[in-house]
């Protein structure tokens, strides 16, 4: 039987330690050749992409969620404070460019923006081709189509070795859970982004029929059985739950922890996300079929 784990533990951990310093943040003072001049993120997601495609120069403030890139931090004004929206401050900033995780806001929330006529861009990514037109999208209206196309290359590089490493193997299933001591577990949805992102690199998601986390009981991960777990620093608690004794991952101790703001965003680390997980799925393939 192959038990590559300790292959594994290494291959997941890198994903904490290889994200820990930034990459090259462009830091460009001059000002873009298009009409946005200016802008403004709500969320962490968007602050990332955008710190790849656009100038920091542009950049007027983000939400006290956002850490990434994280030159920038303290460097700008927090418009959004536990996920309430600061109108006021935002009509005194002026951007010309408001950008935003679609999920992470209703429209009522949306609305007093678009009523004072400022230009919005939503991201709604269900898979890496949705970011990759997201981030050509801002680039475009950033003067940074070259970034962006940049961007493109370092992502569908890392899901073309992430499918190499898969080829020919059985996707093995898989749950990508967090939660917080005290709390019930949540799963990531099978219509969510990281579903979509699982299936394209050869995994496949188990977890509630939603866009995105929703809570998960442990009868229906058993009847799920993962084969293996993807949490964002639940690891431990998971592995010695006595409700999921029962589950393959937690049987052979297929379970590790990816550093929550690179597994939980749909941002501009889901090369290094990709990288990460496919060396878990194809250990958990190998270790399937040797118990075959």
């Amino acid at each position: 039987m192959i038990r590559p784990w300790a292959a594994l533990a290494a291959a997941v951990s890198l994903l904490a330690a290889g994200c820990s310093t930034d990459p090259e943040v462009n830091e460009s003072t001059s000002t873009p050749n298009t009409t946005v001049v200016s802008v403004l993120s709500l969320s962490p997601g968007t602050s990332e992409i955008y710190g790849k495609v656009g100038a920091y120069k542009s950049f007027l403030g983000w939400s006290d969620a956002c850490n990434y890139p994280s030159a920038w931090i303290d460097k700008r004004p927090i418009v959004v404070k536990n996920t309430v929206i600061d109108y006021e401050q935002i009509t005194e900033l002026k951007p010309s460019l408001i950008v935003y995780d679609a999920l992470l806001y209703s429209e009522d929330q949306i609305k007093p923006l678009r009523d004072q006529g400022f230009e919005l861009l939503a991201m709604e990514a269900y898979d890496v081709d949705g970011v990759v037109d997201y981030a050509y999208r801002l680039g475009a209206k950033t003067s940074g189509e070259l970034r962006a196309s940049a961007f493109a290359d370092e992502i569908y590089a890392a899901r073309e070795k992430a499918r190499g490493m898969m080829a020919g193997k059985t996707p093995p299933r898989v749950s990508i859970m967090i939660g917080s001591p005290g709390s019930e577990y949540m799963a990531a949805g099978t219509e969510s982004f990281l579903a979509g992102l699982m299936a394209e690199i050869g995994g496949d998601l188990r977890g509630p029929e939603s866009d995105r986390f929703a809570t998960i009981q442990a009868e229906n991960l058993l009847v799920q059985d993962p084969q293996i777990i993807f949490s964002d620093g639940q690891g431990a608690r998971i592995l010695e739950d006595p409700r999921f004794a029962g589950v393959s991952a937690v049987k052979n101790r297929l379970v590790f922890d990816v550093e929550a703001d690179v597994l939980l965003r749909t941002a501009s680390r889901i090369h290094t996300l990709m990288d990460g997980l496919s060396s878990g799925l194809a250990n958990a393939a190998a270790i399937a079929e040797g118990q075959a």
